[in-house]
């Protein structure tokens, strides 16, 4: 088992979306965006935004995908590595 920063971490599929917790996190981004009164126009304008809505994410906002891995892990074990409804 790899261990970063001290913590082990399961050997995952690389590009397992069920798995992949950040893949939340660009969805919550997204609505923020879409949300905005003007959306960004241009590349540099995009980048500013995005990284403000980052800096503005609070930990509730990934606590809850966090603590839902146990259940994650359980179905993609059950369903052996097919789709689930994550």
């Amino acid at each position: 088992m790899k261990n970063i920063l001290g913590i082990p971490l399961p050997k995952l599929p690389p590009s397992s979306p069920d798995l992949n917790l950040i893949e939340n996190l660009w969805q919550i981004l997204k609505q923020r965006l879409k949300a905005r009164d003007i959306f960004p126009q241009n590349i540099h304008v995009l980048r500013n935004v995005v990284q403000e809505e980052w800096d503005h994410l609070q930990p509730s906002a990934w606590n809850q995908y966090i603590e839902s891995m146990p259940v994650r892990l359980a179905q993609v074990k059950e369903q052996k590595r097919m789709q689930t409804e994550f």
